[in-house]
Formats: C-alpha cells, sequence, structure tokens
C-alpha cells in the first residue's frame, strides 16, 4: 500500500476540522485503493459480505438494513433506504451468507446494455438503464459494453 506523506494527512485533517470547526470530535475517513489494471481485470472490485434477510437473486442492487444484513433495494423507497446500497454477485437464501460488491467492475454474461449508458435502481434491485419514471432517480454506475458494468454509486436524486 502506497504511503501517504505528512501533506496529505495534513490536508485531510484539514478537511475533517473544516466539516464542524466548532466542535472537538474526531472523525473517520475510509479509503479504498483501487488500480487500473484491477478494475480493467475484474480484480479492484471492493467486495463485503452480508447476510440476506429474504431470498436474494444474483446481480441485484440490495440495501443495508442493519450493518451485516441486506435486502432488496428499490427507487420508491424512502431515500434514507438508498443511501448504504451493493450488488450481490450470488443468490442467496433468508439468512445466508453472500459476497456484494460496493464498488467495482462486474463482468457477467447477463450484461447486454449500450456502452456507457448510465444505469440505474429499479424496483425490486433491478438493474435498469432506462431511468425511472417515478421514485427517487439513483445512478449506481455505467455500462462497459456487453458483459461488464461499473459499480459507482452515487447519491439519490429526490424527486417529488
Amino acid at each position: 500500500m502506497p504511503n501517504v506523506d505528512d501533506h496529505g494527512l495534513e490536508v485531510l485533517k484539514k478537511a475533517a476540522r473544516n466539516l464542524d470547526p466548532t466542535s472537538k470530535r474526531n472523525y473517520a475517513l475510509q479509503v479504498y485503493i483501487v488500480g487500473e489494471e484491477g478494475v480493467s481485470g475484474g480484480t479492484g472490485i471492493v467486495k463485503a459480505k452480508k447476510i440476506c434477510d429474504q431470498s436474494i437473486s444474483a446481480l441485484r442492487i440490495c440495501k443495508a438494513t442493519s450493518a451485516n444484513t441486506i435486502s432488496y433495494a428499490s427507487n420508491l423507497e424512502t431515500v434514507f433506504d438508498a443511501q448504504s446500497l451493493c450488488v450481490s454477485i450470488q443468490a442467496g437464501s433468508a439468512l445466508q451468507e453472500i459476497d456484494v460488491v460496493l464498488f467495482g467492475q462486474i463482468n457477467d454474461g447477463f450484461f447486454n446494455f449500450p456502452l456507457n449508458a448510465p444505469l440505474f435502481l429499479g424496483d425490486e434491485g433491478q438493474i435498469t438503464a432506462t431511468p425511472p419514471s417515478s421514485g427517487h432517480l439513483v445512478n449506481i454506475g455505467h455500462s462497459l459494453g456487453l458483459g461488464a458494468i461499473m459499480i459507482n454509486f452515487k447519491p439519490p436524486t429526490i424527486r417529488e
């Protein structure tokens, strides 16, 4: 892992202090280092293990229901449900632990979206290239062409 020089650490500390300069709080920063060669090869994805709250199909967008559990996400739910998202990369039944992706490239022959098309959260955790006409607009990443997508969750756009 590359070293962060003293200047880089000072920049991070200053940014944390600027969040609330009147408070004496400590802030934590989580950094993921993903090399381009890893992402393009599919090995640079950031994964985690989560427990299913319900039966979950592979390649579906899920939301956190606790620190360790997930269920299907939907653009029709509250905006708070779209804050902590992941993609199931395997199917699982209720109470089973599965692998999920938080960021990076996923390769699967199921994906047939147009190259560079933005991808969105649909109802019941579906990945779609068509922006939903109702509910919140949640960009989950973009297509890399036939057989691959790049996951990079964006904050939801709230629609009234």
